[in-house]
């Protein structure tokens, strides 16, 4: 293929720096003249209407080469479907911005395989999220000797397609990075990990996605689609920064559009054919939706966590050195730590923020760092629990093993549910024992008690497990105890807000936890 050609593609997708030029042409200069595994051709079918009309407008190379790499071509359609299924149950909760069934209708529907109207780009993605869960055997009827050979295969269609520019459509290619995030199989991502949702985040802000378009109702389905696409940008942006202790692209003052809501989804009753292929998707989606609501207010409210502590953290240690070293003097102390002292009784406000901001020392002691990256810790603890998953992004809690082993979402659940909540617990020990319970913003009241519901003990009571060291418990205790450490004065508002139950069954809830409690000791809900 001639490497020349392909670069003068690239420098035609218009404004575009240096880095992403370097990292859009390195999948072009390695990829090879012949592919690394064999086809079989009979397990592919060739889109032979929308090759045409792409014909038109492409040089016969390049339609050749998109044709040898099958990036032209869908599997066969037990397997097609089988993709779909994977990607419904392990990615969609985490990234739910697809109109599922306008989506399989048009671009994955044997019927209706010959439009040439469907996003050659995202569905490629698609297929690209899905092989990361699809059981090795069925990728071997496709040609490929490895699920990494899988992955990279759609991967590199991906890149290429979005290379040449074939697919306009703004929010296709906003979809598709998304879905691209976190790859391991991408060797540029090394040198740029959040190269991806980057370019999301930009995109998405391009084209205002982060404000309500005027042009269409709240209730429209264009509208819910924009809403559901800028918090999926906004929460896949919020953990790729939290394992780093990087800044989120997105700062909570850029945007104005209301948070995800139950309403903001497509309707439940799903295309038949779904029905057939991703049955148990199709009964726990309900489910689902409310656990992807559940897991943008975590991410808002984490995100508002981090930024405290990184505001807190040298200020409190400048603090400490003041009263260690001047405490015999008679020197007054400066009018910036009135602002220091209010700051432990509340969030910041951007007055104080703004005051305060030349203050940063260096990060001293590593006890920010070691906060900070326990918040990925509560991030993959928590997400995994309500069954929002993170497959590509590095999520140490769910495994390749874990959905070849599982066939049921509630099963993959319950195989990660101890793990996840061992480090949430290690998570909320930690806040307690460092003294960081003043610097947790008052909305922290309501995802302590969201935690709590969500590990609630009385399941392990119900399955006849013992409750002695079970990772449930030790978070429900510590929970409590972070409660108990400050005076929460819009508890009951933050529970009811989270939780959506009355406030009078967390009370029955902690009386049960209380109860729980007794016979254990301090080592026993030590973190290990």
């Amino acid at each position: 293929m001639d490497t020349e050609l392909w670069e003068s593609k690239i420098r035609l997708l218009g404004r575009i720096t240096q880095s992403e030029h370097e990292f859009l042409l390195e999948t072009l200069r390695s990829s090879p003249s012949e592919l690394q595994c064999v086809h079989d051709d009979e397990k592919w079918h060739l889109l032979s209407h929308y090759t045409q009309v792409l014909s038109e407008g492409m040089p016969v190379d390049e339609i050749n080469y998109l044709k040898q790499r099958k990036a032209l071509s869908l599997p066969c359609p037990h397997i097609r479907d089988e993709l779909f299924a994977n990607f419904l149950r392990y990615v969609y909760p985490s990234t739910p911005f697809l109109d599922i069934d306008n989506f399989y209708l048009r671009n994955l529907d044997g019927d209706n395989l010959e439009s040439g109207k469907r996003s050659l780009l995202l569905t490629q993605a698609v297929l690209y999220a899905g092989s990361q869960f699809t059981d090795l055997s069925t990728l071997k009827e496709l040609g490929f000797d490895s699920r990494r050979k899988a992955c990279q295969h759609f991967h590199g269609n991906v890149k290429m397609i979005r290379c040449l520019g074939i697919d306009k459509d703004v929010y296709s290619n906003i979809s598709a990075c998304l879905l691209m995030n976190g790859s391991q199989s991408d060797a540029g991502e090394e040198i740029n990990p959040r190269y991806w949702i980057d370019q999301a985040v930009s995109l998405a802000f391009r084209i205002g996605l982060h404000r309500r378009n005027p042009k269409y109702q709240t209730d429209s389905s264009r509208a819910r689609l924009q809403t559901r696409l800028w918090w999926s940008c906004y929460t896949k942006d919020r953990l790729s920064s939290f394992p780093n202790l990087e800044r989120s692209r997105i700062m909570d003052t850029e945007y104005s559009i209301t948070a995800l809501r139950r309403q903001d989804f497509e309707k439940a009753i799903l295309h038949p054919k779904i029905t057939i292929f991703a049955e148990d998707f199709v009964r726990e989606y309900n489910a689902l939706v409310l656990s992807s609501v559940q897991l943008v207010r975590l991410c808002i409210l984490i995100g508002r966590v981090v930024e405290t502590l990184q505001i807190a953290e040298p200020l409190h240690k400048d603090l400490r050195d003041y009263v260690s070293s001047g405490s015999n003097t008679k020197t007054e102390p400066t009018p910036v730590f009135r602002p220091v002292l209010n700051h432990r009784q509340q969030h910041l406000s951007v007055e104080d923020r703004a005051q305060l901001a030349g203050l940063r020392i260096s990060r001293t002691g590593g006890r920010l760092q070691l906060i900070q990256s326990s918040f990925s810790r509560i991030v993959c603890g928590v997400s995994m629990c309500v069954g929002c998953h993170w497959p590509g992004d590095g999520n140490p809690s769910i495994t390749n093993v874990d959905c070849q082993q599982e066939k049921s979402i509630g099963k993959i659940l319950g195989s990660t549910r101890a793990r996840s909540m061992a480090s949430l617990s290690r998570l909320l020990g930690e806040v307690l024992r460092k003294d960081l319970v003043s610097y947790l913003p008052t909305e922290a009241a309501g995802f302590l008690n969201a935690a709590i519901r969500l590990h609630h003990p009385r399941d392990s009571i119900a399955s006849g497990h013992s409750t002695k060291g079970n990772p449930g418990i030790r978070v429900f205790i510590e929970a409590e105890r972070i409660l108990r450490a400050r005076s929460w004065t819009l508890a009951k508002e933050c529970v009811e807000d989270w939780v959506e139950t009355p406030a009078g069954d967390l009370a029955q809830a902690r009386s049960e936890g209380n109860e729980l409690n007794d016979g254990f000791t301090e080592q026993s809900i030590s973190p290990s």
